[in-house]
């Protein structure tokens, strides 16, 4: 009895320390991918919907469909464009585009909408 108790235990702690490590990973996919150590947040999934009210209606719909099928979504923040920025009253940091990752490889990359 003793044994299935110990081995869902061993089960448990491996899948909790395997989350933290699977994140760190694909953010370094992201960050290679970028070139450089850019501003990002994430990963977010199916439930971070509204980290895609950024993009066009179009690829929205497109990254809603790889998120669906399990990618993993960052948002990447850079600066305003000077127009924009003095509009919102200074030089704010913002999403600039959504890069999304599956299986260790970048399978998504969308502009934030101007």
């Amino acid at each position: 009895m003793k044994r299935p108790v110990v081995a869902a235990l061993l089960a448990l702690a491996t899948g909790c320390a395997v989350g933290p490590q699977g994140a760190e990973q694909e953010r370094e996919v992201v960050l290679q991918y970028l070139g450089g150590d850019a501003p990002t947040a994430g990963p977010f999934g199916r439930q971070g919907k509204n980290e895609l009210a950024v993009l066009s209606e179009k690829d929205r719909a497109a990254a809603l469909d790889l998120l669906e099928r399990g990618a993993a979504g960052f948002s990447i923040y850079g600066r305003a464009p000077a127009a924009a920025a003095n509009a919102e009253g200074g030089d704010a940091a913002r999403v600039v585009r959504v890069v999304l990752v599956q299986h260790g490889r970048v399978v998504g990359d969308f502009a934030a909408a101007p």
